[in-house]
């Protein structure tokens, strides 16, 4: 499987005012980075 598999949840999280990505990674479906 590759990182842009259809069951990966992709998360980027980027600064508005530099438009650089601050955060990128991914994880399986299942798992919910934003849920603790």
């Amino acid at each position: 499987m590759s990182a842009y598999d259809s069951t990966a949840l992709q998360v980027r999280i980027e600064l508005p005012g530099n438009g650089r990505t601050l955060l990128e990674f991914t994880t399986p479906g299942d798992v919910d980075p934003l849920t603790p």
